[in-house]
């Protein structure tokens, strides 16, 4: 918009409350605006802002509705002024101002060309926002629902943030992209989801005990941010020659978030001093028993490797993993 009108300076606020905060400040000094927040009422911006309308100004210090506190603050003569709301269905967020014209006056063709900026911006950060409401809103949820597994099963307690913490640290070995890291570290996090729907006191088979991981992808894969970790829940526990759960996958067939996290989670439940005590075969043994020790752990994922584990995937734990690790969760 600076530079197809032709202005010295721009900005674009956003209603905050009863204020109108500077999110972006170009030209001019009006660089020292950006982050800061003047009241909702204030000045021009802040009556476009109001009633929703375009304001074009040739003299600005000589209307009445023109603040001239902003140009105490930067230094800087505001002389003429576009200023167009930013709307979207639930009303104006925010405005896009213009001030100073290079040449001349603003004129109606500028004013025209700015509400159509002004728009298509309204879009980009209504949709912006929303994106970042929804991932608040996943984050909180997330977090209620681990605490929830902490509290269902005691014997679980920090074992999901200790499997992000190894998977992670395989995911970095691996050069793994930051938004695939990600996904891992949101799987990681729920990957015993299923358990919630699970009374472990009155489980009476290994069956009943595997069921978690199809009863965990049933309940992800209906919330749509949780939809592209369920596949990854649901084979957590698929072994690499194939005999594993629920689906008896085989090597890559597997995805690589499920192999690293089989990985992860063995190795908490080996080194755990509250590991669940029941495993289903999570190893060749039945059952395991609790804190059974560092090396023990890696010796036990190296003689399953290339049967229940990722080899490739053994080896890129094995050599990163370093006992001091063990406390840090």
């Amino acid at each position: 918009a600076l530079k197809i009108i032709e202005a010295e300076a721009g900005s674009i606020m956003l209603v905050e409350g009863d204020r109108l905060a500077f999110k972006i400040a170009k030209g001019g000094k009006s660089a020292n605006l950006q982050g800061i927040s003047i009241p909702k009422s204030a000045g021009i911006a802040g009556w476009v802002a109001e009633n929703g309308s375009n304001v074009r100004i040739e003299d600005a210090r000589n209307n009445s509705r023109f603040d001239p506190e902003i140009d105490t603050m930067t230094g800087y003569e505001t002389k003429s002024l576009l200023c167009v709301p930013l709307k979207v269905k639930a009303g104006t967020i925010g405005v896009l101002e213009l001030i100073n014209k290079q040449n001349g006056a603003f004129t109606q063709e500028d004013e025209e060309l700015l509400s159509y900026f002004a728009d298509q911006a309204a879009i980009s950060i209504a949709r912006t926002q929303f994106l970042e409401d929804q991932r608040n809103y996943e984050i909180h949820l997330t977090d209620i629902l681990v605490d929830t597994m902490d509290t269902h099963i005691h014997e679980k307690v920090g074992h999901s943030k200790r499997v992000a913490k190894y998977s992670l640290m395989m995911a970095d070995e691996l050069n793994m992209p930051e938004d695939k890291k990600r996904t891992l570290y949101r799987a990681c996090l729920l990957h015993d989801i299923g358990f919630l729907k699970i009374k472990l006191k009155d489980v009476t088979s290994k069956e009943q005990y595997k069921a978690h991981s199809q009863l965990g992808y049933n309940m992800l894969k209906l919330i749509n941010f949780y939809a592209d970790i369920a596949p990854i829940v649901l084979h957590h526990h698929e072994r690499y020659e194939g005999n594993g759960y629920p689906n008896e996958l085989m090597g890559d067939a597997i995805p690589v978030e499920s192999r690293i996290i089989a990985i992860a989670e063995a190795f908490d439940a080996m080194t755990s001093r509250d590991s669940y005590k029941y495993v289903g075969q999570m190893l060749d043994k039945a059952e395991l028993s609790p804190s059974a020790g560092f090396h023990h752990a890696i010796e036990e994922l190296k003689r399953n490797a290339g049967t229940q584990f990722d080899p490739k995937m053994v080896d890129i734990f094995t050599n990163n993993i370093d006992e001091s690790m063990l406390a840090e969760v």
